[in-house]
């Protein structure tokens, strides 16, 4: 029987855990960098107060409450040529906004919305680099120090 396999000749849960990492590991590497997610996080609020009447005069991505500039869009469609109805959310202060805005400010608010996901991949990808360099250096001093012994393979 070949090593890391049991009586049933199947992989061990060590082999079959490495396995399962490394394609985990695989797959997440294989995702093209500007990656899009659906967040499924329930409400805060259940019945929100939306307001209608308020905008920042700074952009659709700050809040005009709290001047945040995290807002979220909720709910989107087109309302007519060249404009759209967006629902708005600050996760901040939970502000509520609905309105209809022009095409040429949902264009600046994406780019914002884009800029804003390319900073958080950015920091992904150095908060993982920093941790796997960890996790190497300790990897090293435990050999170093031979607190890995050939049976914990």
């Amino acid at each position: 029987m070949p090593a890391g396999t049991g009586a049933s000749g199947r992989a061990g849960p060590r082999l079959a855990t490495s396995a399962v990492y490394l394609l985990l590991r695989l797959k997440v590497l294989a995702l093209p960098p500007d990656t899009c997610c659906e967040m499924k996080a329930q409400r805060k609020t259940l019945n929100p107060k939306v307001d209608e009447s308020s905008r920042s005069k700074t952009g659709m991505h700050t809040c005009p409450s709290c001047s945040s500039e995290l807002v979220q869009p909720v709910r989107w469609f087109e309302h007519g040529e060249g404009q759209w109805h967006v629902d708005l959310r600050c996760p901040d202060c939970e502000w509520w906004g609905r309105g209809v805005y022009a095409q040429g400010e949902v264009d600046r608010y994406d780019e914002e919305l884009d800029r804003g996901a390319q900073a958080l991949m950015d920091d992904l990808r150095s908060v993982t680099q920093a941790n796997m360099e960890d996790e190497a250096d300790r990897f090293a001093a435990a050999l170093a120090t031979d607190c890995i012994l050939p049976e914990d393979f």
